[in-house]
């Protein structure tokens, strides 16, 4: 039997309270590292995740970087359905780029009316690349409806690029996308979660906020957001095995919400198992519900 870190214990001291109560959500975003879980490595890292999953018991959740297998392994936290689009379907392309930025969503909670993508680049209907991106990035989108009260719930996931100018240019598209979806759908909860490999200083995120469509759910908790203040793990990056103490860099991971969700309270997660963190990103939730 594998004994828990006190750092585990003292962390799920401080977030009991978080879980949520009737008429909330538990909204998450986890960059999961994607890599082939027939290695010792990163087949313990998945376990270790897919306890976080489980754990925090997420309403939605999306994912980046999940290779399929790994998606295989992180259903088995929950009574979850997926829906997304490979960032690269149909097209021949290295085993590290075959992955998803997939959504999660209780099954026995949701009921899934409409489901899409669209590709950050100039032609965002097509799989392509933009700009000065060297990789295919996609954002996956759900819109669902809560079976207990018919509240409806647009939710977009993406990574966007490691380049300035991509994330600039894909912004764009964003946030044109986000306005013609969201077009008379003001009575629908809206939210936007991902690796967007920049910090909030950064001119896409500055776009993005200013565009008045969503808000950064760190911005408006009505309490103050517990846990590191970065969410990316440098020591990690890239790294099959993600051991031993997890100093994080900047925060590059959110959950931006639309203006009529009320966001309760916020969290980076950096619960491990023995010094095994699941990640060289650290995975984000917020507690939301629809402002009355």
């Amino acid at each position: 039997m594998k004994v828990i870190g006190l750092s585990f214990l003292f962390f799920v001291a401080a977030l009991l309270p978080i879980f949520a109560e009737a008429g909330e959500y538990r909204i998450g975003s986890f960059n999961i590292l994607g890599g082939d879980v027939s290695q010792p490595d990163n087949a313990e890292r998945a376990s270790v995740g897919k306890g976080i999953v489980g754990f925090y018991d997420f309403d939605i959740i999306g994912f980046q970087e999940m290779r399929k297998p790994q998606a295989e392994i992180y259903l088995k936290a929950g009574e979850y359905a997926i829906s997304g689009e490979m960032v690269a379907p149909n097209i021949e392309v290295p085993a590290w780029m075959r992955w998803g930025n997939f959504i999660f969503y209780k099954k026995d909670k949701f009921e899934l009316l409409k489901e899409g993508h669209f590709w950050l680049s100039p032609t965002p209907e097509n799989p392509s690349k933009g700009w000065d991106e060297k990789q295919y990035r996609i954002c996956n989108y759900v819109k669902l409806r809560d079976k207990s009260d018919g509240s409806q719930i647009y939710f977009f996931n993406l990574h966007q690029g490691l380049t300035a100018t991509s994330r600039s240019g894909s912004m764009r598209v964003i946030v044109e996308k986000l306005r013609e979806i969201l077009k008379g759908e003001d009575a629908s909860m809206a939210f936007m979660t991902g690796d967007f490999n920049a910090d909030k200083s950064e001119e896409s995120i500055i776009y993005l906020l200013s565009s008045g469509i969503l808000r950064d759910s760190w911005d408006v908790s009505e309490t103050e957001p517990f846990g590191s203040r970065g969410t990316f793990v440098p020591k990690f990056l890239n790294k099959p095995s993600c051991k031993g103490e997890a100093k994080t860099g900047r925060k590059i991971d959110y959950i931006f919400v639309s203006p009529n969700v009320r966001v309760k309270k916020c969290a980076v997660i950096s619960n491990n198992v023995d010094g095994t963190f699941a990640s060289d990103h650290l995975p984000i939730i917020a507690v939301v519900e629809m402002k009355k």
